[in-house]
């Protein structure tokens, strides 16, 4: 939130009250994705850079794939 100003407010044990302007209403979706298996990588995997960079790739593109999704249902920035 920008600060726009203070307002001092040593009357409430405090050194000012922030100025902003009040937030605009924004509708909020949570989408759980798949499940990523892991079970037939063995524990020491999570020492192999390489390993972790192909499943660090597999969730992006997981999550990606997901907010496109999202995009094509939204019917507009505004409304949702």
């Amino acid at each position: 939130m920008p600060l726009l100003g203070k307002l001092p407010a040593g009357f409430l044990g405090l050194d000012y009250l922030p100025v902003t302007l009040p937030p605009l209403p924004a509708r909020w979706t949570l989408r759980f994705g798949e499940p990523i298996s892991m079970g037939d990588l063995p524990p020491e995997a999570a020492e192999d850079l390489s390993q972790v960079q192909r499943l660090t790739e597999r969730t992006r593109e997981s999550i990606q794939g997901m907010l496109q999704a999202l995009l094509k249902e939204r019917r507009s920035v505004f409304s949702g």
